[in-house]
């Protein structure tokens, strides 16, 4: 009952009362060189967008910031502050996002106001936007209309985020993940390895195994997999000395009650420069961690039940590193039994992974290009320089960069 009520305000939202906030405020001019930083998922600046804002500081551009986690909020709460917003985006010749944006999308904006979307992951995994029915739920209006220019990772991916969000191939850009080139910064490699030595300081030799699984269904509701996997692994008399455990679940997980807590003080990003072996089910997160020297294991405990619901772009066992796929029964697709030998591949996979680092490494260098070759630590230069007028790379030359 409170989720349709919710969605029905929602709808409203969209048709009725956004618009007529942005059509009341329209007359307003476009301030040149406004730069609007927007997300509803987060009360601070998500990482996705951090090097962005930073670079567009340091080039000393006026920006203003609107970060409101819209989750945190009672429906009609959450409506004034997106009626905040339609008063500023109706002013501003740039707005810029990493992820679905509803207030963007509910109205017919000035075609002197650009929207970029950065999109907050790498490459092409699991399905998303209007090719699934969990990322667009609710929106009554196209939620990509409005995006002049979206960025993706590789050539390849371009014609799949075409379609995954309805929009035609020219807006879509390879222009890179900005995100992605703190990876090929040395002073954030170095900066990561030292907050890892002091945030875990009784590694003791062990190898560092991270497990960065996504969520399942929707973002209010998010729910995960195979924990008690997990858990079995940090307590396994035969490879617990061998191994150090690091949970990083989704932040969507983090923050929602019912389910775990993270055990992680630093990001998932953050742990990519120094983690041995990196867990995961179907988060993108995967792409990024080819840029580093960490192996994979993809660990699916709900693997045809979520292959069925939500599918992927991509051969779920031909992905590059150890592959370990379990059956759910469609009674129990709820929840999932503990299966003793789907535990046993996972730690024989894990142990794969350990002792033959280099065992999946022609596959990963195939799908870096595959599906990374834009990201070459420039990414946000070349985001930058194609959609803000007047923008221009700062010199690096005395700035050490160097691959992960």
């Amino acid at each position: 009952m409170k989720r349709g009520l919710r969605q029905k305000l929602k709808k409203l939202a969209q048709k009725v009362i956004l618009p007529f906030c942005y059509f009341i405020n329209r007359p307003k001019k476009v301030i040149e060189g406004r730069i609007v930083l927007a997300d509803a998922h987060h009360d601070s600046c998500p990482i996705h967008m951090s090097r962005v804002r930073e670079a567009l500081k340091q080039n000393g551009y006026d920006l203003e910031e609107w970060y409101v986690d819209l989750s945190k909020y009672g429906a009609f709460a959450g409506l004034r502050e997106m009626c905040r917003f339609m008063k500023v985006y109706a002013q501003a010749e740039y707005v810029i996002v990493c992820d679905n944006f509803l207030p963007v999308a509910s109205c017919n904006k000035k075609a002197k106001t650009t929207v970029i979307q950065l999109w907050h992951g790498c490459g092409a995994f699991k399905k998303f936007g209007y090719d699934t029915i969990e990322d667009c739920f609710g929106y009554s209006e196209h939620v990509y209309r409005n995006h002049d220019i979206v960025t993706v990772t590789s050539d390849y991916c371009t014609k799949i985020y075409s379609h995954a969000m309805r929009l035609p191939m020219k807006f879509v850009r390879t222009l890179g993940n900005s995100f992605s080139d703190r990876l090929f910064d040395k002073d954030y490699i170095e900066a990561c390895q030292a907050k890892f030595r002091y945030g875990y300081s009784d590694v003791d030799g062990r190898k560092v195994v991270v497990w960065a699984p996504t969520f399942r269904g929707y973002a209010n509701e998010a729910s995960l997999y195979g924990e008690e996997y997990i858990d079995r692994l940090q307590n396994d008399p035969d490879i617990k000395d061998r191994i150090y455990v690091i949970k990083c679940p989704h932040p969507h997980i983090k923050d929602n009650k019912n389910t775990i807590e993270s055990d992680c003080a630093m990001h998932t990003d953050e742990l990519l420069p120094v983690c041995d072996v990196l867990i995961t089910d179907y988060s993108s997160v995967f792409f990024e961690a080819l840029l580093c020297s960490c192996s994979l294991v993809f660990f699916a405990p709900d693997y045809n039940i979520y292959a069925h619901d939500r599918g992927f772009y991509l051969d779920y066992k031909q992905l590059p590193g150890e592959v370990i796929c379990g059956v759910v029964s469609e009674k129990k697709r709820a929840r999932v039994d503990f299966d003793e030998n789907l535990y046993t591949e996972l730690k024989n996979g894990l142990l794969l992974a350990m002792e033959h680092p280099k065992q999946h490494e022609k596959e990963r260098i195939s799908f870096c290009k595959k599906y990374m070759n834009a990201c070459d630590g420039t990414s946000t230069d070349k985001i930058l320089e194609a959609s803000i007028r007047g923008y221009k790379r700062r010199n690096n030359s005395d700035g050490e960069k160097g691959n992960a």
